[in-house]
């Protein structure tokens, strides 16, 4: 719409004020590497290609919330959440 001039003043004004603000990425690169126990479980069961098929914004949703987690045992149910999510 920019470009073929058909935006709005008040939509040109949201538009660059929705441009200013941050992105909320949480310190992770745009594409993170998969973590190894992520990506053992994954390989033992076949899911690594479907896995990789997600969208980057997926994958690295799914991985903050591994690196987030502080016991084992989170780490643990937190991968095999993401195995679910994959069966």
């Amino acid at each position: 719409m920019i470009k073929a001039n058909k935006m709005s003043k008040f939509g040109m004004e949201m538009y660059l004020k929705g441009k200013a603000k941050p992105t909320i990425d949480h310190n992770l690169p745009r594409n993170p590497d998969t973590s190894e126990d992520l990506k053992k479980v994954l390989i033992e069961n076949d899911l690594l290609d479907k896995f990789n098929s997600w969208a980057p914004s997926k994958k690295r949703l799914y991985i903050y919330m591994l690196l987030r987690a502080k016991r084992e045992e989170t780490k643990k149910k937190r991968i095999e959440e993401i195995v679910e999510l994959l069966l």
